[in-house]
């Protein structure tokens, strides 16, 4: 989840779409990022806040989130904002400054694991800020949580992705649209034929 602003936010939803992973959290009011309204938001399950302002959507998705991981390359006003509150409300907090993808995979990987992190909270500098912070976010959080590569199955219209390897969860789906998100376990009974593949399925071809 994230505050949908340009750069990290953004970044850590695109590392969630690619994961197939549910995306979601508090944008401002009219879905206020510095490039003007972002009505795209509601479409990855963003809501709104009852203010225009920055810091209610902060606290609110510090507030709804396991934890908080903040890419901080400028040392931004609103990133301290957010680290303060992670502190007040007692939530982890993983502060990440540094440049190099392998280190910050690392360091996101150990405090995904060492938290039992399944909502992740991904905030941080805008773009304007810190020119192309939204491609390292997604890289980093896709790696991080995804190290080994998605596991997937098919069966028949059916497949399913597990986009965690350390977490027993299986989103199961037909076409692009989430049928359910169970567990390992819970999939294989049902689905007793499926075959574990390389990937999803291909779309079909243009008509």
């Amino acid at each position: 989840m994230s505050g949908g602003q340009t750069g990290a936010d953004r970044g850590g939803l695109d590392a969630a779409e690619a994961l197939y992973l549910r995306t979601g959290g508090h944008a401002p009011r009219g879905y206020r990022t510095e490039e003007g309204c972002d009505a795209s938001l509601a479409l990855l399950g963003l809501s709104e806040t009852a203010s225009g302002g920055y810091k209610e959507r902060t606290v609110a998705n510090v507030n709804s989130a396991d934890a908080t991981v903040v890419f901080d390359w400028a040392g931004s006003s609103g990133s301290a904002y957010t680290a303060a509150h992670c502190l007040r409300a007692r939530k982890p907090l993983l502060r990440l400054t540094g440049k190099s993808v392998a280190a910050a995979e690392r360091s996101l990987r150990d405090f995904v694991h060492r938290y039992g992190v399944t909502v992740l909270n991904v905030a941080g500098n805008r773009e304007s800020v810190s020119p192309g912070i939204r491609e390292f976010v997604r890289g980093v959080v896709v790696g991080a949580l995804n190290p080994h590569g998605a596991s997937y199955w098919h069966c028949g219209p059916v497949w399913a992705i597990a986009p965690y390897e350390h977490q027993n969860r299986v989103l199961v789906m037909q076409g692009s649209r989430v049928l359910e998100d169970t567990t390992r376990d819970v999939f294989h009974r049902r689905y007793p034929g499926a075959v574990r593949t390389g990937g999803p399925p291909e779309p079909p071809p243009a008509a």
